[in-house]
């Protein structure tokens, strides 16, 4: 997790052994994609711009896209020294992580520093020319719905599944979306209004990718 002054985030990142440019990456269609195309994290960030953009379908009084958490940056990050900037957009603010030390249980140095020192892929950087994948994703706060269950009552959790399994069909007939791997703590949940946010998207499929 990341957690500064302008929100909290989910942090993932993974040596990118087959695609080292963004935008090479999403000239790829996502209807044929596959993640062995592209590499796992790759694959999922882009899931996760599919999956944010507006469908024109209403859930709610919102677009289908709001259901899902919004990817707020993501790319492909070449580290070999660590001093190396690790420059990311939060809401538009840029921010180094490798000069702040505000990662939560996962990173306990700065970031360039842990991937060089840690050897992420088992020792050998050099072995894929020392790119990363990374991504951000907003967490709006919400709990995960693992959570949610042991806090509420059997009335609020049929609620929660409905909503659940109304978007999932709604997603389903507009991309053919399948989540493959939806358990209580893919799913984030508003305790105040019972609204749910689908993340995770590395197993998941539009358009038979």
């Amino acid at each position: 997790s990341i957690i500064t002054n302008f929100g909290n985030y989910f942090f993932k990142i993974s040596p990118s052994w087959l695609i080292t440019d963004k935008t090479a990456a999403q000239q790829y269609p996502i209807n044929n994609l596959k993640s062995a195309d592209v590499d796992d994290y790759v694959y999922e960030c882009l899931m996760y711009e599919e999956m944010n953009k507006l469908t024109g379908v209403n859930y709610n009084g919102k677009d289908l896209n709001k259901y899902v958490s919004e990817i707020v940056d993501w790319d492909i990050k070449n580290i070999q020294n660590n001093t190396d900037n690790f420059n990311v957009n939060l809401d538009g603010v840029q921010i180094d992580l490798n000069t702040v030390n505000s990662l939560y249980n996962t990173i306990s140095d700065k970031l360039c520093n842990s991937i060089l020192v840690n050897r992420w892929d088992r020792g050998n950087v050099a072995r894929f020319g020392g790119y990363f994948c990374y991504s951000i994703v907003k967490d709006y706060g919400f709990t995960t719905f693992k959570e949610y269950i042991n806090a509420n009552t059997f009335g609020n959790l049929i609620n929660i599944f409905k909503n659940a399994c109304n978007i999932l069909r709604l997603f389903y007939d507009n991309k053919e979306f399948r989540h493959m791997d939806l358990h209580a703590e893919n799913l984030l949940v508003n305790e105040s209004t019972g609204e749910i946010k689908l993340f995770d998207f590395d197993l998941s499929e539009v358009y038979d990718s």
